[in-house]
């Protein structure tokens, strides 16, 4: 009974001091909880096109899912996201398919530019079934402008799996799939890491002219630091201790907003009970074609836009505003 007590305390008190220590250098976390709100203090809310789903716990609307067509989420191009070495990444994923594309499922990447070039850090799974981190020295996406380490080993599919990728430098980086370092060999021979004027992105990545190849499966707890993780950070990571405490059970209101006509053709009118709130006009691809400022109503234009489907999106607080538009010319 005292061995039981004294585990319980000596978990205890991990847990509260990675919660502590997990702040340091956090840039970016994403619970994933239905949503892509981030709760690192930083307020960088994510654009999300992913379905809520039961998370690895069974917990509902407690992970996105992403369909391996066209869902994904976008992070703010911000100059924070877009630190020097070294940086961490952390998150859980379950793949339920591998890639046809020899590019692979893009996963996490902090600087998604609109292909033909390698910048930023970014994480994939390719077709063996190997996790690889890499970043890119902004030239043309040849193994020549960019610097890579691939796992030893594939992972299971449809199994959860928890992931970290510590990259400090060209031939100094670090994965760890489920407690265990499963780095494998280093390719490519880029230079110094370069970033574009771009956002960053979950679930898909594009890659020279190819259309985007877009994840099929789920991720949860998404979280990237300015900074190396220890290995007891790594380990406390995937035994599933809280990066924040205190804060993740503060619900997030969703709200579908008002858009009529829908289809539209030309002026689009916006209407409901949002405050100061700016929303994103995104297609189906992830490319962002307007920004609007929304306070109680608002019309704007469509001319400019091609006919499809686009998501408008926001979140303010704990509070996401999200709707979809259809224009039909």
């Amino acid at each position: 009974m005292k061995n039981s007590i004294l585990l319980l305390f000596t978990l205890l008190s991990l847990n509260s001091l990675h919660s502590q220590t997990f702040m340091d250098g956090l840039l970016l976390y994403y619970p994933l909880n239905g949503n892509a709100t981030d709760l690192s203090g930083n307020a960088f809310n994510g654009v999300s096109t992913a379905t809520p789903s039961v998370d690895r716990l069974g917990n509902l609307d407690g992970a996105l899912e992403f369909d391996g067509i066209n869902q994904y989420v976008i992070t703010p191009n911000d100059l924070m996201l877009k630190p020097e070495l070294p940086v961490s990444i952390s998150f859980w994923v379950y793949a339920r398919s591998l890639p046809d594309s020899p590019y692979g499922f893009g996963l996490f990447s902090n600087d998604d530019t609109t292909g033909e070039f390698y910048t930023g850090v970014f994480v994939f799974l390719i077709p063996t079934g190997q996790i690889n981190v890499s970043y890119g020295d902004g030239g043309l996406t040849t193994s020549t402008n960019r610097r890579t380490l691939y796992t030893e080993d594939p992972i299971t599919l449809n199994e959860w799996h928890h992931v970290v990728c510590v990259v400090s430098g060209a031939t100094d980086m670090a994965i760890y799939i489920d407690c265990v370092d499963a780095s494998g060999i280093y390719e490519g021979s880029g230079s110094a890491m370069v970033y574009s004027n771009s956002n960053g992105s979950l679930g898909r990545r594009k890659v020279t002219a190819d259309p985007y190849v877009y994840f099929d499966g789920l991720m949860d707890e998404v979280a990237f630091w300015g900074r190396e993780l220890d290995l007891s950070e790594i380990n406390s990571l995937c035994q599933g201790v809280q990066i924040v405490t205190g804060i993740e059970s503060e619900k997030t209101d969703k709200i579908n907003l008002n858009i009529s006509p829908n289809p539209a053709s030309n002026i689009v009118t916006l209407t409901g009970d949002i405050k100061d709130t700016e929303l994103f006009i995104i297609d189906i691809y992830g490319k962002t074609h307007k920004k609007i400022y929304f306070n109680d109503n608002i019309e704007f234009s469509v001319d400019d836009l091609p006919n499809g489907i686009y998501f408008i999106s926001g979140a303010e607080n704990n509070t996401e505003y999200i709707g979809k538009l259809l224009i039909q010319k």
